[in-house]
Formats: C-alpha cells, structure tokens, sequence
C-alpha cells in the first residue's frame, strides 16, 4: 500500500513538474514584438523556440532562440549568438532598440 501511494504521488509531482518546465520554455516571450519607433522593425518569437526577424529595409534574420530569466539568447542561421534583455514586458538590444509586444 505504502508503495503505490509513493508512486502516485512522484508521478504527479513529475508531471506537475514537467509542466512548469514546458510553461517556461518560451517564458512570455513568443509573439511578435515591434519596435515603437518603427513598426516595420520586429522579432516573432515562435512557441518552439525560433524565431524571425525583419527591420524596416526588409532585411531579416532567422534562428533559434533560449531563455533564461531575464535573458534571451538568439542563434543565427550562422551559428552568431547575441542577446537580448527582457525587463518591464520590453525586449531591448545591445544597440539599445527596444521593442514591445503586439
């Protein structure tokens, strides 16, 4: 009897657990984010886990993205990595640029 309650309950508390995990993944952050200053400039982030970029010249860029925090961290299609911070529901570059969600 003992055995079976165990295992009952570290099969919930796994699943519960792999729940929170795969809730986390995209973390808030899959969905298009747009730039204020122009919104022909944006990231999409895809719920699994990549992503698309395009700026108003109609330049763009795709890849793979984590998240971890406050942090995103983006792969080029050429393995170049850059990264990018999350803070008061605002993505923000290294350059600067911020970008808000749609």
């Amino acid at each position: 009897m003992q055995t079976k309650t165990f295992v009952g309950r570290f099969f919930r508390s796994a699943v519960f657990s792999l729940s929170l995990i795969l809730a986390g993944c995209s973390s808030g952050v899959a969905g298009k984010w747009i730039s204020p200053q122009d919104p022909k400039d944006y990231y999409e982030f895809k719920s699994n886990g990549t992503w698309f970029a395009e700026d108003s010249s109609g330049k763009h860029e795709t890849g793979t993205y984590t998240v971890d925090h406050d942090q995103i961290t983006l792969k080029m299609a050429n393995g170049t990595l850059f990264k990018i911070t999350i803070k008061d529901k605002m993505l923000t570059t290294a350059d600067g640029k911020t970008y808000q969600p749609q």
